[in-house]
């Protein structure tokens, strides 16, 4: 780890503490289906936003339950289903509303 240290003596800066610093300030949203591992053809799971900030972590339920092989995991999104437009649309906006009120959140309180 490389220190920057200000020759006047007045602070002394790692990037480590910078970068954690910075990630601490930073929401970061992640879509997850069945994360308890309870969805198969026949029973339903529920889809929910992980959120980081620091950290903490909390699930936000989405209120949209699909059934195993109704989920692509790599692009975090519904197929497979006759409403999944419907569901990634609403997945979006819900995703939108946070990272909004995630960044006034920053304006107000810095």
């Amino acid at each position: 780890m490389v220190n920057i240290i200000n020759l006047s003596g007045f602070i002394e800066v790692s990037p480590r503490s910078l970068f954690t610093k910075y990630r601490a300030k930073v929401l970061r949203i992640r879509r997850l289906f069945d994360r308890r591992n309870v969805a198969t053809k026949t029973k339903d799971a529920p889809v929910v936003f992980e959120l980081y900030r620091g950290k903490s972590r909390r699930y936000l339920d989405t209120g949209i339950r699909l059934r195993a092989g109704q989920w692509s995991t790599d692009i975090g999104m519904v197929y497979k289903t006759p409403h999944a437009r419907e569901y990634n649309r609403t997945l979006d906006e819900i995703e939108e509303q946070l990272q909004q009120a995630s960044g006034s959140a920053f304006e107000r309180y810095g």
